[in-house]
């Protein structure tokens, strides 16, 4: 009978950080996307597709479709860290480090995580 007790409260538990950890993620993803929408949108634009109003005025660079970009997260964490130059990409793309929190950066790569591989639906 103690052994029992012991399975359903263990099975409780587990089911409870479960359920903590997606309500977690929930609010990560839910802040970096306002981390977005303060900082990458206006290159990156609403949809992040790299068609942003001020990617216009980049000249001939452009901003990188984050839905379909193949950097790995550490690669994305560099670059918004210490720009794009860090990993040889464009000058164009600022470092984000100073102006970030290690919290706005880690809740920013878990909005970026959403739209990576998302189609774009035309909304």
């Amino acid at each position: 009978m103690q052994t029992k007790r012991i399975w359903m409260a263990a099975l409780a538990l587990s089911v409870a950080c479960g359920t903590m950890s997606a309500q977690a993620d929930e609010q990560q993803e839910s802040h970096g996307k306002e981390v977005y929408s303060m900082y990458c949108v206006l290159c990156h634009g609403p949809k992040a597709d790299g068609k942003g109003k001020g990617a216009a005025s980049l000249g001939d660079v452009r901003p990188s479709n984050l839905r379909i970009s193949k950097l790995n997260d550490a690669q994305r964490e560099r670059i918004v860290k210490f720009g794009g130059e860090s990993v040889g990409r464009s000058a164009k793309m600022p470092p984000w480090g100073q102006a970030l929190s290690a919290d706005e950066v880690r809740d920013l790569m878990a909005y970026l995580k959403t739209l990576h591989g998302s189609a774009d639906d035309g909304t």
